[in-house]
């Protein structure tokens, strides 16, 4: 059985969601991928680590679209473009390479009107929790990580700009 790395809470609302008709881009890859896969049209996927994007491409299926990225992402257009396509963002990539907040800025920058943004871990980079929760109305999914001493962390649903006055 595959079990993602995210809040519980937030995979039950991925289930009970229709999102068949829907293109998510994910920032980091794992067992959220093929979770994903099973739920979502299409899935746009982003991994900076060779050695893991070796060992999760022969499990993925047909509507998985998965990619090496490196530090210049921001400068590729294929990038660009399915950003400007997709419903769904999963933000959940390693800190040391690429910031959360700087896929946090550009995918605000860049997405169409409505789309979702999902931040994992939002305590690990508060800049991006903070940007993304001035800009979206969110609800927080509550987790405890068995991997880090049982500490409190969240999985956040970022939806609907607010309207600055």
């Amino acid at each position: 059985m595959i079990k993602p790395n995210l809040s519980p809470k937030f995979l039950d609302w991925v289930r009970s969601n229709d999102f068949s008709n829907k293109i998510l881009l994910e920032l980091g890859s794992g067992d959220s991928t093929i979770f994903f896969s099973q739920y979502f049209k299409k899935v746009y996927s982003y991994e900076d680590d060779i050695n893991y994007y070796k060992n999760l491409k022969k499990n993925l299926s047909n509507n998985v679209d998965y990619k090496l990225f490196n530090k210049n992402i921001f400068k590729d257009i294929d990038f660009k473009h399915k950003v400007s396509e997709s419903d769904v963002f999963l933000i959940d990539n390693h800190l040391e390479r690429i910031p959360r907040d700087q896929f946090a800025f550009y995918i605000h920058k860049n997405k169409k009107p409505f789309s979702i943004i999902v931040l994992d871990n939002g305590d690990w980079n508060y800049r991006a929790y903070e940007f993304l929760r001035s800009n979206y109305y969110c609800y927080d999914f509550l987790k405890i990580d068995e991997t880090e001493n049982n500490e409190l962390t969240q999985t956040t649903v970022f939806f609907h700009p607010r309207v600055k006055k």
